[in-house]
């Protein structure tokens, strides 16, 4: 019995000591672990020439995807916060994690927008100049322009009050409120078109857009992150000009019509049409939103009254405008671009060989074969050139419109979707793929549209939050046919993973939109800019003597600091004018000389390429006294 008793002592004895051991063993290893890192993290490790500065935020960045999915750690705690979130109807789980992901977005886009101080050009923001110009007068606002609608400079006049009267800051705010609304948009046209795919029945009395709360939109959020890091759309959030405004209203039309439900019919018809309205002040494309929601009217047995009083009482202000004006209420003159497309091989200095005033009729009916060629060679550029394009490169604008392999999961998208509405047609059964088709039509409607002219890639912006829907829902089909998931805890973790996986490849895609903004400023203005904003004190006036085509004074971060130049005789003058005035700085043009201070020299505070800046004051005072 006692030998027993000393035998069972010493046995637990045993495992305190070994339990002990395997502790000090696992905090030695930790202790050693550490200070590896500690040493790879200052100095370089053997065999390799540079520190590891990021080894441990990957390997632990590693450990938390490990942790997240282990036992379903990960969706069963976003399902258990899904549960037990606070009943905000129609607002569940998913649609904050939306919200606060665009506001994260949005404050990123207005962080990168602090480096966008003037134009970036060549591009699109060389129009900006036209719409800054008609935005600080209201009746150049309300002027019928055949090129350029009155929506844009109607909104930068709106807006451009709460920025210092500054167009240029108000603009770059625009850009990246309109990224977020068609974010936004994007997510709900997703979230209808993925988790309803039977589409709204008018056999059905109650159809409801919106889940429970504790329903995970999976795929939505999978189709907003696409889209979030899409090179394109951060590019667009930062450029200065109609192209982001209106490619968010059509995305909101989208949404709101392909959602319209007959409980709901009326107002989501009226918000459709409202939005495309909008997006017709701004540009003209969106004029091909009228008979798309018309035709889905119909399709769905829907009566197209609201649809078409919110479509004409967005436009009307332009009808009025183009009526007053010319006696047409759709007065364009874009039929002048076709004609540089189809006949001027889009040289634009060859713009003013023909009249503004060139109908469509004509440049059709001068040579049809020969506008054919034009407009199929540029549907062939969007969906993709094949060997017949014997260019060193072809070209496939649609797989620009997401970053790579989101753009291959969109084309595999679009068509099963393309698939499921001719198998649902041939089945008796077309309600069953009844949103993906409505979209799937207004693709079909958009770009032929767009091909009659030369194409660019930001004509297709509005396309991308259908590219993205599209993509997510290959991903949520492909997972769901070939590993059927047993619950909505497996389902969550699939995509989870996915979403994981595509961030890897697409994380990049937002500093690379970024960088194409920020690196094609002329680097000169960019700096003296830099420079003026960083000196200038607020209430502090300053006075510009640069050349006509330089943007600084006029379209820039630093356009509201800048006063009149004096009317005076000469120079000199003109600067003893602007220092009794109160102006305490001068950006001068060095190229043509310094400018005519006592001494340059001293009042110099810096200085970029071929621009300086000059403390006004002091050296005016002198003059004074002199």
């Amino acid at each position: 019995m006692v030998a027993h008793h000393h035998a069972g002592a010493r046995l637990r004895t045993g495992a305190i000591f070994r339990r002990r051991a395997r502790l000090v063993i696992r905090w030695l290893a930790v202790a050693l672990v550490g200070a590896l890192f500690l040493w790879c993290d200052r100095r370089p490790p053997p065999f390799y020439p540079f520190p590891l500065r990021w080894l441990l935020p990957t390997i632990d960045t590693l450990l938390v995807v490990l942790l997240v999915f282990r036992q379903n750690h990960g969706p069963r705690l976003i399902l258990w916060l899904a549960g037990r979130f606070p009943p905000l109807p129609p607002i569940g789980l998913s649609d904050l994690l939306a919200l606060m992901g665009v506001s994260g977005w949005f404050a990123a886009v207005l962080g990168a927008a602090r480096d966008h101080v003037t134009l970036s050009v060549p591009g699109v923001e060389k129009d900006f100049r036209v719409y800054a110009t008609r935005a600080t007068d209201l009746a150049e606002v309300f002027r019928a322009d055949g090129f350029y609608h009155l929506g844009y400079p109607l909104l930068l006049w709106l807006v451009h009050p709460f920025t210092g009267s500054n167009v240029f800051v108000a603009a770059r705010l625009i850009a990246a409120a309109s990224g977020s609304l068609m974010l936004l948009a994007a997510y709900w046209l997703a979230r209808t078109v993925l988790d309803r795919r039977a589409g709204p029945s008018p056999d059905t009395p109650t159809c409801p857009t919106v889940s429970t709360p504790s329903t995970i939109h999976g795929g939505a959020l999978l189709a907003l992150l696409l889209l979030a890091l899409s090179p394109l759309t951060v590019q667009y959030a930062l450029f200065l000009g109609s192209d982001m405004p209106c490619a968010a209203l059509i995305a909101l039309s989208l949404a709101a019509l392909v959602a319209a439900t007959p409980r709901r019919s009326a107002l989501f018809l009226a918000l459709s049409g409202a939005a495309a309205g909008g997006a017709f002040l701004m540009r003209h494309p969106a004029l091909v939103l009228l008979p798309w929601g018309i035709l889905v009217c119909l399709a769905r047995r829907q009566h197209p009254f609201p649809f078409l009083a919110g479509f004409l009482l967005l436009s009307m202000p332009q009808y009025v405008v183009n009526l007053a004006a010319t006696g047409h209420p759709l007065y364009s003159l874009q039929a002048k671009n076709i004609w540089l497309a189809v006949y001027g091989n889009t040289d634009w200095g060859r713009w003013s060989e023909v009249p503004n005033t060139i109908g469509l009729d004509e440049i059709i009916l001068r040579d049809p074969s020969r506008f054919m060629q034009n407009w199929w060679f540029n549907l062939r550029s969007f969906i993709g050139t094949g060997a017949e394009d014997t260019s060193e490169y072809g070209r496939a604008l649609q797989l620009r419109l997401l970053g790579w392999p989101a753009n291959w999961l969109a084309l595999a998208g679009l068509a099963g979707w393309a698939g499921g509405a001719v198998g649902g047609v041939r089945r008796g059964k077309r309600r069953s793929q009844l949103a993906p088709s409505l979209l799937l039509l207004f693709i079909v409607l958009y770009v032929p549209a767009i091909c009659v002219a030369f194409i660019l890639p930001r004509f297709f912006l509005p396309l991308a939050p259908i590219y993205a829907a599209a993509a997510a829902w290959s991903i949520q089909a492909g997972i769901t046919r070939y590993d059927p998931p047993p619950s909505e805890v497996h389902a969550l973790r699939n995509l989870m993973g996915v979403g994981l996986v595509l961030l890897v490849f697409l994380w990049g895609g937002f500093q690379t939109g970024v960088r194409s903004v920020l690196n094609h400023q002329p680097a000169d203005e960019q700096a003296i800019a830099r420079l003026t904003l960083a000196t200038v004190r607020p209430g502090e006036r300053l006075l510009a003597h640069l050349p006509p085509d330089v943007p600084l004074a006029k379209y820039s971060a630093i356009a509201h600091l800048v006063a009149p130049w004096p009317d005076a005789p000469d120079e000199r003058t003109a600067l003893t004018i602007a220092q009794q005035q109160g102006i305490t700085s001068l950006l001068w043009d060095e190229s043509s000389g310094p400018p005519p201070l006592p001494d340059p020299a001293a009042a110099r505070l810096g200085g970029a390429g071929n621009y300086g800046l000059y403390r006004l004051v002091p050296v005016m005072r002198v003059m004074s006294d002199e």
